[in-house]
């Protein structure tokens, strides 16, 4: 990225906590191998959200009506399509997509259920 930052907020709604270090770490390394796939060179910034079972059910239902849970749900900020990718041309005409403050391109929001992640691990 240019100016490599990245600002992921961390957002824990469930009393059993995850190793942060480890899970943290991953977490971000993931991230930016997608943003160079991307070819996203702008600073981002990104919230993941850690729930529990209950609650990302509770927010597939209310925003996919899908009555049950799940591992992951995304919001992102961005409307593109996955045929077209993100070039950087488009990116500077969704100019509401830009942290009016720190400059730095909003991607969204990625809720977890810690409960599905355990399962799966």
């Amino acid at each position: 990225m240019k100016g490599d930052i990245m600002a992921i907020d961390f957002v824990y709604e469930d009393e059993l906590k995850l190793s942060k270090d480890n899970y943290e770490q991953q977490f971000i390394k993931i991230v930016e191998a997608a943003l160079q796939y991307l070819k996203i060179e702008d600073d981002v910034e990104l919230s993941c959200i850690i729930v529990d079972d209950e609650r990302i059910h509770q927010i597939n239902k209310e925003y996919r009506n899908i009555d049950r849970s799940t591992d992951v749900l995304s919001f992102p900020m961005l409307p593109f399509s996955r045929a077209e990718g993100i070039g950087m041309e488009q990116l500077e005409e969704l100019n509401d997509c830009f942290h009016p403050q720190t400059g730095e391109l909003m991607l969204g929001d990625i809720v977890i259920s810690k409960e599905h992640v355990l399962k799966q691990a």
